[in-house]
Parts: structure tokens; sequence; C-alpha cells
């Protein structure tokens, strides 16, 4: 066999920067990352229907939906319709990704609602910092008496609870976010308040 010799990275058909193999995807995940950006025009765009990236990937369509709504969850992609075609996604720079520590809680939410696609057309709101996360969080409390909405203990631990799920089109908008105490918060997980059965209103 002749041995070819490489110089630098650039000799490589494929060059994987740092930050995305640093980053913490799942064999899949990654796989499906990888066919988008293969498949990305000059734009930053790929379209393909997700019945054929799943056969392409060698997984089936519903794990190539779930990775794909994982990569929408923490930023790496951008879903957006096309009535009448496959939707279209966009690769979003490393600089507006989630912290790589955020990735097991995206994909329980990625993996809970298997037939649910990640809302369209929604514009992405970049993630607050810690401390913009810090004062909206008391601004919740205090707005809510330092009260969980779902079941009404005051003197548990508290949370923030997202009434509409991130992962379902939600914000971070006041209107959107109420206070939870610890176990309600857990046990409605990425689900809406309606579809909670656990205490919900």
């Amino acid at each position: 066999m002749n041995k070819v010799e490489i110089s630098d990275g650039r000799d490589l058909e494929a060059v994987i920067p740092a930050v995305l193999d640093d980053y913490g995807l799942d064999p899949y995940e990654f796989r499906i990352y990888g066919r988008l950006a293969r498949r990305c025009g000059s734009g930053g765009t790929a379209w393909e229907s997700v019945s054929s990236m799943a056969i392409a990937c060698g997984m089936g369509e519903q794990k190539a939906k779930q990775c794909l709504r994982l990569l929408c969850i923490v930023g790496l992609v951008e879903r957006r319709s096309r009535p009448g075609h496959s939707s279209e996604y966009l690769l979003l720079p490393a600089s507006g990704w989630s912290d790589p520590s955020d990735l097991k809680g995206a994909r329980r939410e990625a993996s809970y609602h298997p037939n649910v696609e990640i809302a369209p057309d929604k514009p992405r709101y970049r993630r607050p910092t810690i401390p913009e996360w810090a004062e909206i969080r008391q601004s919740v409390f205090i707005r809510d008496a330092y009260t969980c909405q779902y079941c009404g203990a005051s003197d548990q631990k508290l949370h923030c609870d997202h009434i509409l799920p991130m992962s379902r089109g939600g914000t971070n908008e006041l209107s959107n976010l109420a206070t939870a105490c610890k176990a309600c918060n857990l046990s409605k997980g990425s689900k809406t308040a309606k579809e909670w059965k656990g205490g919900a209103s």
C-alpha cells in the first residue's frame, strides 16, 4: 500500500474544529450535524427531508428527528419551515451555542416528545447570561410572592419554570415564566402545564 504524506490539516478532506469536537455531541447527533454541514450551500443552510437524512446517516427517522431537535435546542442549528418543501436548517455560529453542560437536559427535552417538531419560524432568543438570569428569576419570584404557582408551596426550594418549554417554542419573556417548587418543576419537565398530570392547574 502506498503511504500518503500529509503536511497539514488542510490536506484532509474533513477538518473538524475543536469547538465542535469537544462540545460533547453523541455519535448520532454528530452524524446529523455533519450531514447538515456537508450539504450547506453558500448561505450556510441545508435542506433535506428527515427520511432521506436518516437513511444517509444510518439511523431511524425518529432518531434523526430527535437529533435535529437537540441541535436546535442547544443552538447549533435553527430550523426554518418552507411550506410545501423540506425544512431548511441554518448552521449557527459557535458564539451562540449553549454551554455543553446543558446537553443532558436538552437531550431529555428532545426525547420527551418524539412526534413534536421544534417550532419553526420562531425568533431565536439569546441565552441570558448568569447575572441576567438571576435578575429574571428574582423578578418572577417577587411577582409570584415566592409561591409555587402549581401547588401553592412557599417553604420549598424554588425554581423558575418555563410555562411553554423552550424546546416547544417558549421564550424567556416574563409572561412565559412561573415560580415553581423543585418537586413540581422536575415533575413537569418539558411538558406544558396542560399536558402535565402531576398537579398542574
